[in-house]
């Protein structure tokens, strides 16, 4: 029964995500222009990133001195995560990618487990350092409303199951409530956005309806592994998030999602160590 539960809390939640990835792919090479990455690449990828896992996972094993298993669904997820939030048209940018983000699996972490969304951030510091041969696949995903129900609908299952619904519903009301207060304290004040006289109220919540954006809702924010499991804190992980995410896209600073996470995430991490090294000593 104690498998059997454990199965259903913390390995469930990561096949579902691997089904998720595995379907928007094929949808992608099959029906979205734009998305064209070789089919080839994924499977290819995984292997390379359970291969570049296993060396890292060993040389950190040695330095910390941990024994922590080196066969894992991370190296599998990794590579569904970087196949759709990078665009790269070679694959050893997507390798690179895999590289970096194990390397922060493997040595960004605390006690309490690793610090980022290994894919997401080896898909981001590969656009940050070295732009030309990879990016965020921002607008890359045609926004239809099938697929945006498709993604919405079996997002909204796995994080259900992996327990995170109040992040990403708190990552919305946040960056909603502060878009349309903004707009309006706009208008009243006069403010020109960009020497737009007035921008409309709903356009910056709109935004959030792309299949990017969507995708980074239910696949990345909610991730089991590096986001909160208290509903307090889920609560205000997911509205910091939505909050910066808001200021940056106003500011025109992109990528302003990635950006945002990785800030309230590296924040998260230090509050935990915080608050582990300040609890009393009990017993």
């Amino acid at each position: 029964m104690k498998l059997l539960k454990n199965f259903k809390e913390q390995k469930l939640p990561r096949l579902l995500q691997l089904g998720a990835h595995f379907l928007y792919i094929l949808l992608g090479l099959l029906f979205f222009y734009g998305f064209q990455r070789p089919f080839f690449y994924y499977p290819l990828l995984m292997i390379t990133n359970f291969i570049i896992y296993y060396v890292l996972i060993s040389i950190a094993n040695k330095i910390y001195a941990k024994k922590e298993e080196l066969i894992s669904l991370t190296p599998v997820v990794m590579a569904g995560t970087l196949m759709l939030n990078l665009e790269a048209y070679d694959f050893k940018a997507y390798a690179l990618a895999g590289f970096f983000g194990v390397m922060s699996r493997a040595f960004i972490k605390t006690k309490l487990g690793h610090v980022f969304n290994p894919g997401y951030f080896g898909a981001f510091v590969l656009a940050m350092l070295l732009p030309r041969f990879g990016y965020p696949s921002i607008g890359l995903w045609k926004s239809d409303l099938k697929l945006l129900i498709l993604i919405a609908v079996l997002g909204f299952f796995i994080v259900y199951r992996a327990k995170r619904l109040q992040v990403i519903l708190s990552y919305v009301g946040g960056f909603v409530s502060i878009s349309i207060l903004a707009a309006i304290f706009f208008r009243i004040i006069g403010f020109k956005f960009n020497g737009v006289d007035e921008v409309p109220i709903l356009f910056w919540p709109a935004t959030l309806i792309t299949t990017t954006s969507v995708i980074f809702i239910f696949h990345v924010i909610s991730d089991p592994k590096t986001s909160p499991s208290s509903i307090k804190e889920q609560i205000i992980f997911g509205a910091l998030i939505g909050i910066i995410d808001y200021i940056l896209r106003i500011s025109l600073i992109i990528p302003a999602e990635a950006i945002s996470y990785l800030l309230v995430q590296s924040g998260y991490s230090l509050y935990k160590i915080y608050q582990k090294q300040t609890l009393p000593v009990t017993g």
